[in-house]
């Protein structure tokens, strides 16, 4: 009669454990984890031509016969056989462009360009993890009775649900019932 009563207990623990266990109450909680990730390339680029070999064409010739401003022979001389080297910057965000020209004898003797282009590439990644609604662990259970320090062994069912845990357990020597909830 006592094992049919112990028997008749098991099978109504083992049934409220199941209905938890199927249980629909509350939401999964969603974990989001964003990542934003900026990588930076910088890319450098020089090229360099020489004055023959750059296109040029005369676009306009203007010969004034009333200047205010006369030169001598050694003005212009001096200025013809000069060597004179232009540079141009130009900057936009934060991409540089330079250009430099080198003239001698009125030709373009050689040409540079240099530019150092930065480009940003954003990476945002968005992992979603989904928390486990409920869990079931089966494991192996061990007492002993002060009464007569008989040793027990048996199993045991524990059920978690998301802030919840319900067992039951089943020894030689005795049936426990537990209950815990999430504190923090």
């Amino acid at each position: 009669m006592v094992k049919v009563g112990k028997n008749i207990i098991l099978i109504g623990i083992l049934l409220v454990l199941i209905f938890f266990m199927f249980d629909k109450c509350g939401d999964v909680k969603k974990i989001v984890i964003t990542k934003v990730d900026t990588v930076v390339q910088i890319k450098k680029y020089i090229e360099y031509k020489k004055g023959k070999d750059i296109y040029h064409k005369v676009l306009n010739t203007v010969y004034k016969t009333d200047q205010v401003q006369v030169h001598d022979t050694a003005f212009i001389v001096r200025d013809y056989n000069q060597v004179v080297a232009y540079s141009d910057t130009i900057r936009k965000d934060s991409n540089v462009f330079i250009i430099n020209d080198t003239l001698f004898k009125n030709k373009i003797q050689s040409r540079g360009f240099k530019s150092s282009i930065v480009e940003k590439t954003i990476t945002i990644t968005n992992n979603i993890y989904h928390k486990q609604k409920n869990e079931l662990y089966l494991g192996l259970v061990g007492d002993i009775r002060r009464i007569d320090n008989k040793v027990g062994i048996g199993v045991g069912v524990l059920y978690k649900k998301q802030s919840e845990v319900y067992t039951f357990s089943i020894t030689a020597n005795q049936f426990n019932i537990g209950f815990y909830k999430k504190i923090f």
